[in-house]
């Protein structure tokens, strides 16, 4: 699943997801971004000492600089490749998505590493043939 990303048209973009990692905090999210696709790699926050409050800061995570229109969220296990959930949403002109919790003080399942796979359907792009995905 991985390798069949186009890596090659993603950009890193920290500002294109609130909060993210910094040389301050690098237990918040990474992010790439293309026109079409963005990557998001979580890294696991089980591992820290409790109380530094990581996860309360990803309660509210939000994507943003993302093109208007439909797309695919995939949450990925990257120690498997396995898709454990899919959102279909639609995002505005103002280019932000928030993503909501999944019943953990964080978007992803677990407190572990997580990706989050967002891509903007055929549809949106104005190219025929697209595919319609439900919720996992």
């Amino acid at each position: 699943m991985l390798r069949a990303l186009p890596w090659w048209t993603l950009t890193p973009n920290p500002a294109a997801a609130q909060p993210h990692a910094s040389t301050d905090n690098r237990f918040l999210p990474y992010c790439a971004h293309g026109p079409d696709l963005v990557v998001l790699y979580s890294p696991a926050v089980s591992l820290l000492p409790p109380g530094i409050g990581i996860s309360l800061d990803l309660q509210h995570l939000e994507l943003r600089a993302l093109s208007p229109g439909s797309w695919t969220f995939d949450v990925v296990d990257p120690r498997t490749a396995a898709v454990v959930s899919t959102d279909l949403v639609e995002v505005g002109t103002d280019g932000t998505h928030v993503l909501a919790t999944a019943g953990t003080p964080t978007p992803f399942p677990t407190l572990e590493d997580w990706l989050l796979i967002g891509r903007r359907s055929d549809e949106s792009r104005g190219v025929g043939g697209g595919h319609g995905r439900g919720q996992h």
